[in-house]
């Protein structure tokens, strides 16, 4: 009997409670189904309980599996709810960003960038031969480039176009005191 004290005793440690429920509903319906009972005729009472202990403790894991599914679910969705939160806050804060860089630029960098709003960020030949250092012209903001002309052309980068456009859009103006 030692040989099988340890693992039933494993067994007892992980699934204690669906086997006292298994155990309990066992004994009732034992007691509860007539003695003439065709089941329990053919295969003896010994075997009639080990088959209804048997049958409801699947049940039981059954349900215990299917409950811990929906739980997982559940946390899988408040997880995808949370994270898409965090994501939109981000990216609030990243267009926040974008509109305290515009108040810092110049009213001539401002217009261009409305200009390039307006053309939808065609290229645009250079106005201003010397930018200032804190120009837009001089960040990574600018895609810088020569026409056929030899003239010098310039358009926000795809990220700062569809950024700059947002902002436009959604208040009318670049930065928060144009």
């Amino acid at each position: 009997m030692n040989f099988l004290e340890k693992p039933l005793v494993l067994f007892l440690k992980e699934h204690l409670m669906p086997t006292l429920i298994s155990f309990v509903i066992a004994i009732a319906v034992y007691l509860l189904i007539p003695r003439d009972n065709w089941v329990l005729i053919k295969i003896g009472d010994d075997w009639f309980k080990l088959f209804i202990f048997s049958v409801c403790f699947i049940l039981i894991q059954f349900l215990l599996y299917i409950k811990e599914k929906i739980n997982v679910h559940r946390s899988y969705k408040k997880y995808v709810r949370s994270k898409k939160q965090r994501d939109a806050e981000e990216y609030e804060k990243y267009i926040e960003d974008y509109r305290k860089y515009a108040d810092r630029l110049s009213y001539e960098d401002r217009d261009f960038i409305r200009d390039c709003i307006k053309n939808e960020n065609e290229p645009i030949v250079i106005k201003i031969r010397n930018p200032y250092s804190n120009s837009i012209y001089g960040s990574s903001n600018v895609l810088k480039t020569r026409n056929q002309n030899g003239q010098e052309v310039v358009s926000l980068t795809d990220t700062a176009y569809r950024i700059f456009t947002e902002i436009y859009y959604r208040y009318h103006k670049i930065g928060h005191f144009d």
